[in-house]
């Protein structure tokens, strides 16, 4: 099904489609219902990978995220449960702080339905997995069950990982949106032919097919690091979670975040990597990051040492995101489609 796919045919378009869509729009419409600076502790608030807490009294800061794609889990409940603990991950690593613990949310349908007991298996096997290999402990959970309609149709598989992290000093976090105009914006990590289970692949071509996206648990942790590393540095200025979407997705909401654009050259994907792969496949262990150019050989250095690809897709600034030649979409479209998907 996947391969048969034709390309997009506008890629501005095609990204408006998605930042509309319920799963990847603002979630202002939401978050502003509820008071999230009670107490005067917030020092990132909802929006971006996770949201920050400081300890009062200490310079400490608690991230706190959860993560879940329900489309994985029901094409592949180990792998899915997997890449859940992993987005939980990243989305705290993006701040700046080290993965602390797990909780989790197990929901499913009828387990009395030998489907559905399979489905409960894997998904325990994979979230076991994965945190073990990322060193995270699961502390604490709850099962919701038999979550079906009255004629009996259940509910995707939807292991809701929470996760909470620590940096020693809230004043060295990341933000998601990028900072300062004229930043190096980069990407860390490498794509793949990611399109199975996807938000493209759902919202743009109406499937839930395919395999979700193939995770190197050893490669997560070296990003992982990378990013420790140079955040702890001082090198970087932003850093976002590239998922749900794809790349192009992840840089449209860094610039959304920010309030102004990047501008970069066309990005040509060398054979296999498809084109609508490149900019809206889902591959795990990457981030968008935005670092200023002094900061660069260092970068550039830390990569090489964990084995990590690290490429340049433009410079933060204007108000539009553009790769010439491929797409160029003003900040203010952008902004009307994400903002408007809920409203």
């Amino acid at each position: 099904v996947i391969d048969s796919l034709p390309p997009p045919a506008d890629l501005g378009a095609t990204l408006l489609q998605l930042l509309a869509s319920p799963n990847l729009c603002s979630r202002m419409p939401v978050i502003r219902r509820y008071d999230h600076m009670v107490g005067d502790s917030t020092v990132i608030e909802p929006g971006g990978d996770a949201a920050m807490l400081r300890v009062k009294g200490t310079r400490v800061g608690l991230a706190v995220t959860t993560a879940c794609n329900s489309r994985y889990c029901e094409l592949d409940p180990n792998l899915g449960a997997q890449l859940a603990v992993a987005e939980a991950a990243r989305n705290i690593i993006a701040t700046g702080a080290q993965p602390l613990a797990v909780t989790d949310c197990l929901n499913f349908a009828n387990p009395d339905r030998p489907e559905v007991y399979w489905q409960m298996q894997e998904t325990v096997a994979g979230l076991a997995q994965a945190c073990r290999s990322l060193e995270i402990p699961i502390v604490s959970g709850n099962v919701s069950l038999y979550n079906e309609s009255s004629g009996g149709a259940g509910i995707y598989p939807t292991p809701v990982v929470g996760m909470v992290g620590q940096i020693d000093d809230y004043a060295e976090r990341l933000h998601a949106g990028f900072r300062h105009e004229g930043d190096f914006v980069l990407l860390i990590g490498s794509s793949h032919n990611d399109l199975g289970g996807t938000e493209y692949l759902k919202v743009v071509h109406g499937k839930v097919a395919g395999r979700p996206p193939a995770l190197d648990l050893v490669r997560e942790r070296a990003v992982s690091r990378l990013i420790l590393t140079a955040a702890r540095a001082g090198l970087l200025r932003s850093a976002h979670d590239c998922s749900d979407g794809g790349m192009l997705v992840a840089l449209a909401e860094a610039c959304l975040l920010a309030g102004f654009g990047m501008r970069g050259p066309a990005l040509e994907p060398e054979p296999p990597l498809r084109l609508d792969a490149a900019f809206f496949g889902e591959s795990p262990s990457r981030f968008i990051v935005s670092a200023p150019s002094r900061a660069m050989p260092e970068l550039q250095s830390l990569a090489r040492r964990h084995h990590v690809e690290i490429a340049l897709l433009g410079l933060a600034g204007g108000d539009v995101l553009e790769l010439e030649g491929q797409l160029r979409v003003p900040l203010s479209d952008l902004r009307q489609a994400w903002e408007g998907g809920l409203a």
